[in-house]
């Protein structure tokens, strides 16, 4: 990204792109040279060139007989923010949403309702907070923090009821498997009384050792 207007933007941009190509080699081994595709995009707020009203320029390397492109791994995007003239309502594609959002972020109050999807919400929310003061910030960490330790009490107390709950469903279903087992042979009884309390048959494998397997005959014969 670049605010002010650069002489060399070009050359800078080429210069970048140099590093992961170079990084991609492979040390101590052999090599075939095989690349993979490097991007380079830059995002200026300032034309950069003079007479071109385009503010979506895509270069590659190309063949200058055939005017076809030589090397499709290599990529250039330039995105000059002060050539972007749409309006909110000529925006059609998200690309065009980008860009809007990229120019008039700084002086927006609230997300038009055209940008109000899930993701420029979250662009928009994470600009409000880059521009807090040290005073705003650490308000909105405290009440952060807060938000997230109401959420932790409430969870554990959540679990520990679901947890006492299987307690006594277990409790409950052994009580009730003895009842049946008079009847039934005293395994048999306890999983079939189990199950009729409503405790799952994971957790009755895990309280009486019976296999998963075992348990679902168990069942499918006392149904």
């Amino acid at each position: 990204m670049q605010n002010a207007s650069q002489r060399w933007l070009k050359d800078r941009s080429i210069f970048y792109a140099t590093y992961p190509i170079q990084e991609q080699s492979v040390k101590g081994k052999g090599w075939d040279y095989e690349l993979k595709a490097t991007y380079t995009i830059v995002i200026m707020n300032f034309p950069l060139m003079d007479g071109d009203s385009r503010y979506h320029k895509v270069v590659k390397l190309m063949d200058t007989h055939t005017n076809k492109v030589f090397f499709d791994k290599l990529c250039f995007v330039y995105l000059e923010i002060p050539n972007f003239t749409l309006e909110l309502d000529e925006l059609n594609n998200d690309f065009d949403r980008w860009i809007y959002v990229l120019k008039h972020m700084h002086r927006l109050q609230d997300l038009p309702d055209k940008l109000k999807t899930k993701i420029f919400e979250k662009v928009f929310h994470i600009a409000e907070v880059s521009n807090l003061s040290k005073e705003e910030m650490r308000a909105y960490s405290k009440s952060q923090k807060t938000i997230w330790d109401n959420y932790a009490v409430m969870e554990s107390a959540r679990l520990e009821g679901m947890e006492r709950g299987m307690e006594k469903g277990i409790e409950k279903g052994i009580e009730k498997g003895r009842q049946v087992g008079r009847e039934e042979g005293r395994e048999e009884g306890i999983v079939i009384g189990m199950n009729r309390a409503g405790v799952s048959i994971e957790k009755i494998s895990e309280a009486t050792g019976i296999s998963i397997d075992e348990i679902n005959k168990i069942l499918a014969e006392n149904p």
